[in-house]
């Protein structure tokens, strides 16, 4: 029975023998059939592991995005390793390099994904689970949708609450995390210039054509994530043009 602290490589062994005479055979130390065996102690390790997702921020991730583990051993594993991401099976492809593969859903845990990788080499040794990337990849989960906050509506009327042709009607408005990009917002219909990184302003000159009554609008914008919020169309004050 090998034993730690045995020497690692092809395991040698030595056969003597007499016959009944007392005729010593020439002592054996190879196999007639070219069989042998390797012993080995080392447990493996993996070399390069990595984190991303297929968001156009390879570092966030939203339901429906595919997160990818790339994971390399020092030496050939018995098996493909096994993998869960955020505590779901992953699906593991290749012979090494390996690639683990998790959509994430709906109910997965919101912030930092966590994952294991557990894997043996050729001989059974088992390698000490891995938790950690080897070059501080991360992939940040969010599922929660924005929401716009401090939604207000105003012309450059000296009377804010209406308008006529020529005046310069604003939406201002907050949103509660940040965006991937400056929201899009119409006011009647056409397209508003919405500038600001957070407060937005959204800003329109009424024209002869549009419609006369309470300016209708829509605010549309997605976070980092590439979570939509829903479309706002009313404001958070009661206030109208």
């Amino acid at each position: 029975t090998m034993q730690t602290g045995d020497t690692a490589g092809a395991v040698g062994f030595t056969i003597d023998f007499s016959d009944t005479s007392g005729n010593a055979g020439t002592q054996v130390v190879a196999t007639t059939d070219t069989s042998s065996v390797t012993f080995d102690e080392t447990p493996p390790t993996l070399t390069a592991v990595t984190i991303a997702s297929n968001n156009s921020n390879t570092s966030f991730a939203k339901v429906g995005d595919v997160v990818t583990l790339s994971i390399t051993a020092d030496e050939a594993l018995l098996a493909a390793p096994t993998v869960t991401i955020d505590g779901n099976a992953a699906t593991v492809t290749g012979t090494g390099p390996y690639s683990a593969t998790y959509t994430m859903q709906a109910a997965d845990t919101i912030g930092t994904i966590a994952f294991t990788i557990d894997f043996n080499d050729a001989t059974g040794n088992a390698g000490t689970q891995v938790t950690a990337t080897s070059d501080a990849s991360a992939v940040v989960f969010d599922r929660t949708a924005p929401t716009l906050t401090g939604v207000s509506i105003a012309s450059n009327n000296s009377n804010t609450s209406i308008a006529k042709v020529g005046d310069v009607v604003t939406i201002t408005f907050s949103a509660d995390e940040a965006l991937a990009a400056t929201p899009s917002a119409t006011i009647d219909g056409n397209a508003a210039t919405v500038s600001g990184s957070g407060p937005y302003s959204a800003t329109y000159t009424v024209q002869a054509g549009d419609n006369q009554g309470v300016l209708a609008f829509t605010i549309d914008f997605t976070d980092l994530f590439g979570n939509a919020g829903t479309q706002v169309t009313a404001t958070t004050d009661t206030s109208s043009v």
